[in-house]
């Protein structure tokens, strides 16, 4: 059967390999690149260049094993997976009391975890506007 996939974001491009051993598949894609909201910028700060991530936050291996399948057939090996926690905890060079701990009511109670948000918290949201500002000015949506 011939099928269409409109969109080259990891939805599509899963279900254009899911399908593809059993079926004629094209995908569509507006954009010029693949990956959908997935996307790495690049930026020169204080003179060096950085690359930022837009889009997914948080890829997990374990709660989505297809993904996994498909980026190991991909060649990105579990050894390109970073695990990491769903919260942000930022503190200062100088010693380990947290500026920034990122609410996170799953784990707070039973960690005793408390937010530490204050100014620095509008610092993160201000970062967040400014890379979608960033994101959709590279045509993104």
């Amino acid at each position: 059967m011939r099928i269409a996939v409109v969109g080259a974001g990891i939805a599509g491009l899963t279900t254009a390999w899911l399908l593809e051993p059993e079926h004629d598949v094209t995908v569509f894609e507006a954009r010029p690149r693949t990956g959908g909201h997935v996307h790495t910028h690049t930026i020169d700060h204080d003179g060096r260049t950085v690359s930022l991530d837009i889009g997914a936050q948080h890829v997990s291996p374990s709660d989505f094993p297809t993904h996994r399948a498909l980026r190991h057939r991909l060649g990105i090996d579990a050894a390109a997976e970073v695990r990491f926690p769903l919260h942000l905890t930022v503190t200062r060079a100088s010693g380990p009391s947290p500026i920034l701990v990122t609410p996170d009511t799953a784990r707070d109670d039973r960690a005793g975890r408390v937010a530490v948000t204050g100014p620095e918290w509008a610092h993160v949201g201000a970062f967040m506007a400014a890379a979608t500002a960033h994101d959709r000015a590279d045509g993104d949506r």
